[in-house]
């Protein structure tokens, strides 16, 4: 590890990337919620307390070469992975309580870096939805927990020979948490809910399966 290497602005724009990307995300999700200012405020205060730690994670990473065993993974890439888990974001927004494929954040995350910087970009996108579009407690819990079996199977996930098991495993777990826990929530499911958590799950299945890259 050099602790001496200089600050180089391959590193510096994605990074600046990210930020930018995630408020005027975050912004435009304030702005469409109405949140109050101070609600706002406090919007920002996480988002300045959460990326700087995964920037400090990106680079503990980089330094100890966890990174670069995925050669999909520059900053750029994965300043264009954030970038597009910022406007899967804005559509979950206005998808169901419960229904939203969240699952999704960590997978594309993975994609272009590895399994600890998709943990932690997929649980601050789970905040922020939470903190922007009112989330209750096991909504929040719920996608907390999808976040984490994602990560998890991600890495299963660099080997085509296990992808269909894992995507169907991806499309079960999301149609059973999402299913759970909105009866926990309502005390009642119904039919049209249950295709939306359905339809969440092909939806992560399908890109698990199809789309997730391998690395060669």
């Amino acid at each position: 590890m050099n602790h001496s290497e200089k600050i180089s602005i391959y590193r510096v724009i994605p990074c600046i990337a990210i930020f930018c990307s995630a408020m005027v995300s975050a912004g435009f999700l304030c702005y469409i919620n109405q949140l109050q200012f101070d609600e706002m405020f406090c919007v920002g205060i996480v988002i300045l307390g959460i990326l700087p730690l995964l920037f400090f994670e990106m680079t503990y990473e980089r330094r100890r070469e966890g990174l670069f065993h995925n050669i999909q993974t520059t900053y750029g890439r994965i300043a264009l992975g954030f970038f597009l888990c910022c406007v899967l974001m804005l559509i979950m927004s206005f998808l169901p309580e419960f229904f939203r494929p969240v699952m999704l954040f960590p997978l594309i995350m993975v994609a272009f870096s590895n399994e600890n910087i998709g943990l932690m970009t997929g649980l601050f996108f789970n905040v922020l939805l939470a903190l922007t579009t009112g989330e209750s407690f096991h909504e929040l819990l719920a996608y907390t927990v999808m976040i984490s079996i994602a990560c998890i199977l991600a890495k299963v996930l660099k080997q085509q020979e296990y992808r269909i098991y894992i995507g169907l495993i991806l499309l079960f777990m999301t149609v059973l948490f999402s299913s759970v826990f909105c009866y926990l929530t309502n005390e009642t499911i119904t039919p049209t809910q249950m295709l939306y958590a359905a339809a969440n799950g092909i939806a992560v299945c399908l890109y698990a399966v199809l789309i997730y890259p391998i690395n060669k």
